[in-house]
Formats: C-alpha cells, structure tokens, sequence
C-alpha cells in the first residue's frame, strides 16, 4: 500500500507539474512579441530563400529587422548602402587609380570616391553621412581607400552619432509601417516604466520576408543594389565593399582610440 501510495504522489505531482507547464506555456505564447519572442518565432533555419525584396525597398526597415534578429543590419551594412544607393544615383563616382604619393602604404592601385559637380539633396541622416564625406575630399578632388580609413579614424565619434541616428530612423520607419510599436510595461512594483519594442502581425511577416531575401543574396550575390547590400548579399572584394570597410574600420579604430 505505501508503494502504491508513493506512486500516486509522484504521478499527481507530474501531472500537476505537467499542467502548470502547459498554463505557463499558454500565457507565454500569448504575450507581446518582444524582440527575444521575434526571435524564437521567426527561425532562420526554417525558411526558404526567396528573391522578393521585402520591406517596399527601404534597407533601413530591413537593417533594423535583421538587428533584432541577430542576423545583420550593422553600421557597416548601412555604410555599404548608403554607397550602393550613392553609385546607383550618380550621387558618388567609384573608380581606381594608382596610389597616390601621400600614401606610405598600400596597394599600387586603390579604390577611389569622387563626387559629382552638383551635389544632390540626400535627406535624413543618410544626407548627414553624404556631407561628412564629402567634407574629406582633398584639394585634388578623389578620396582613396586609405585616406577614408585615416579619414573616419580623426571623425569617428561623428560618424558613430550619424549611424546611430540612421539605426534609429529605420526603426522608426519600421513603426510608420505598422510592424512594431513601443509599450511601456511596468516594472518594479508599477512605480515606474519601461519602454520596450513590441513586434506586430506585420512586423512578423516582414522579419520572415526579411529573411528570405537575405538568404538568397547572400547564396546569390549581387554588386548592384543596396537592399541587397545591407542583407549581407555583395562580395567583400567589390569595389563599393572596400571602400565601406575602409570607412567602418577607420571608425571603429577611432572609437577605440578615443576611449
């Protein structure tokens, strides 16, 4: 009888243990669609590439998507947009030419920006970076990959304001689509609040749409748009590459300098 007693607590417990996780899994499933919510939800592994562009086009939606996916979206992906969508433009000139002089070091031929005589009106935070660009250009019109990297070293903590600014105007372009919201949640003990970003039906059909497209160009890249840019889909060793890592690096090396 104790035995059979014993076996019977056990099982209740299971079971009570069992029915507690199911309630608790219930409400969970639930709950906002917070960012690490997005995440469990929005797999990457379990989706198919696709080549559709998502987001009507606008990388920096898509940037920001990625980023709460941990999947992209950096300041050096916005960098490499921002070049691409330039190029595309006629907004900048990349080309190659030997190395100039002042160079010490480096390849005998470089990748160089030039810009046209009549600078376009760029708005937002992509018009802030577009000028402080061009305000490195030497007196001989050309900037080359090693003059950007020495260039965004001595500016970097600007440049770190712009991008931040740029992350948080996709952001805000992602709430303007409907695909997230920003909820004040009460913590510690309803005496104050907390803002949190919270992810809608849409937001969720754009991260899986997100995610397809950047699955197929980085299986598929392309050299020539700047969607496909910030997903992650351009070879390293393109010219626009090397010039956006020559700016992110430069930054970063700054940054660190400066510390």
């Amino acid at each position: 009888m104790m035995i059979a007693s014993s076996l019977l607590v056990i099982l209740t417990n299971v079971l009570v243990l069992g029915l507690l996780f199911l309630i608790w899994h219930y409400f969970r499933g639930r709950g906002p669609m917070t960012a690490a919510k997005l995440r469990r939800t929005v797999v990457w592994e379990r989706i198919e590439p696709k080549n559709a562009i998502p987001c009507s086009g606008d990388f920096g939606v898509m940037a920001a998507i990625l980023r709460v996916l941990e999947r992209g979206g950096s300041a050096g992906d916005l960098v490499r947009g921002c070049l691409v969508c330039w190029a595309q433009t006629g907004a900048v000139v990349i080309g190659q030419a030997s190395k100039k002089k002042l160079s010490s070091f480096g390849e005998d031929v470089q990748v160089e920006l030039s810009f046209p005589e009549e600078l376009p009106q760029i708005h937002g935070a992509a018009g802030l970076l577009y000028q402080r660009i061009y305000s490195w250009l030497p007196e001989d019109g050309t900037i080359q990959r090693r003059e950007l990297y020495q260039a965004a070293r001595q500016d970097a903590e600007a440049l770190y304001n712009i991008l931040r600014q740029l992350t948080q105007e996709g952001q805000r372009s992602l709430r303007d689509m409907g695909g997230s919201m920003i909820e004040n949640k009460k913590v510690k003990m309803g005496f104050a609040e907390e803002a949190r970003e919270i992810y809608t039906a849409k937001g969720i059909r754009l991260a899986r749409e997100t995610v397809a497209y950047a699955k197929f160009v980085r299986e598929n890249p392309v050299t020539g748009d700047a969607v496909a840019a910030v997903a992650g889909g351009m070879r390293s060793n393109s010219d626009i590459c090397v010039l956006a890592d020559a700016i992110y690096n430069g930054m970063r090396a700054g940054k660190q300098v400066c510390r």
